[in-house]
C-alpha cells in the first residue's frame, strides 16, 4: 500500500482543516521523517491535494511514502469530501 505524508510544521492549518476535519481520513498520530513532522494518510484521491511528489521520499515498514502539499487557499480550488 501507499502512504502519503503531509508536513504539519508547514501546513498545520490545512492538516487540521482537511485531514482531521473535512476529509477526516488522516491516520492517527504524527511521524518524524528526517526531522519533518508529518501526518500520514492512505487516501489516493485527496480532496485538498495541491501537489505531491512523483517518486517516494521514504520507505516506512516496506511501504512507499510520498510527500504531499495541500491547497493553501481553499478558494483557489473547490474542496469537497
Amino acid at each position: 500500500m501507499t502512504i502519503f505524508a503531509i508536513p504539519i510544521n508547514v501546513q498545520d492549518e490545512q492538516v487540521k482543516k482537511y485531514c482531521f476535519g473535512l476529509c477526516g481520513k488522516a491516520l492517527p498520530g504524527f511521524h518524524s521523517l528526517q526531522g519533518i513532522t508529518c501526518t500520514f494518510c492512505r487516501e489516493v484521491e485527496c480532496p485538498a491535494l495541491d501537489r505531491q511528489m512523483t517518486t517516494p521520499e521514504w520507505v516506512v515498514d516496506g511501504e512507499q511514502v510520498y510527500l504531499r502539499a495541500l491547497v493553501e487557499d481553499p478558494l483557489s480550488k473547490e474542496v469537497s469530501a
